[in-house]
């Protein structure tokens, strides 16, 4: 999922994670961003993983805060369930865009269950592709490691969630129109 953002001088989103359990990447193409990462002060990382996180604003006491100054150039690669602030000191064009990883499983299910816990409080969008995408990579490791199953006659595993997508999409289209 790819996107591109325009933001306008001292635009600021508060506290939040990103969507539907993804990961994030994002470029500046002009301008800058202040990128704002809040992350466990303890070992105890389960602190990002409870829903009082979004609810409770002293629980920010409990985090490091972070400030990433993004400029033309630079790339920030971010994991799911990453609390974060946004701050565009100037007018600002960005690219960027979502991914799942299966390195970060576990992020991504505890950002799924925020964000269905807790919506628009937790998160700043919802992509309704996003179910169907992990719908469709469940099936294929399923598939692949415990059916064993090769897949498209490969040993390796290589899953392309834009492909399956949008060719599914173009199939059921085609079944509704015949």
């Amino acid at each position: 999922l790819r996107w591109n953002l325009a933001a306008t001088k001292d635009a600021f989103h508060d506290w939040h994670i990103d969507s539907d359990g993804y990961g994030t990447f994002v470029s500046v193409v002009t301008g800058s961003k202040w990128w704002i990462v809040a992350r466990p002060r303890s070992l105890n990382v389960d602190v990002l993983n409870t829903i009082p996180v979004f609810l409770d604003e002293r629980i920010i006491e409990n985090l490091e805060v972070e400030a990433i100054l993004l400029q033309p150039g630079s790339e920030l690669i971010m994991r799911p369930n990453t609390l974060h602030a946004v701050y565009t000191p100037e007018h600002a064009v960005c690219r960027g865009g979502h991914f799942y990883a299966t390195s970060t499983m576990q992020d991504t299910f505890c950002a799924l269950v925020h964000t269905f816990a807790c919506d628009l409080v937790a998160t700043n969008a919802t992509y309704p592709e996003a179910r169907f995408i992990m719908t469709e990579m469940i099936n294929f490791y399923h598939t692949a490691l415990v059916k064993q199953a090769k897949i498209n006659g490969q040993s390796h595993l290589i899953f392309s969630a834009s492909n399956s997508y949008f060719e599914s999409k173009v199939r059921r289209n085609l079944m509704y129109r015949t």
